[in-house]
């Protein structure tokens, strides 16, 4: 039997885990970062080329990701 009230509840918790998701990715972004010479990706993006900043601003994010989100 289909359970709407389930599906319901399945797909609001999929939006906030997405939601959380979201607000850690872009805590990320805009933090200084040691990695990054204490600069947030965003900032570096904005002012060095990509093609000689992205693996760094990449290689960074797992170094964040370990640490836990600020967000909770």
């Amino acid at each position: 039997m289909f359970d709407f009230l389930e599906l319901t509840e399945d797909a609001a918790e999929r939006d906030l885990e997405q939601a959380l998701m979201d607000r850690t990715v872009l805590a990320w972004f805009q933090s200084m970062s040691p990695e990054l010479g204490d600069h947030s990706p965003a900032a570096l993006l904005r002012v060095e080329p990509l093609d000689e900043i992205g693996l760094r601003v990449i290689s960074a994010a797992p170094s964040f990701a370990a640490q836990g989100s600020p967000v909770s």
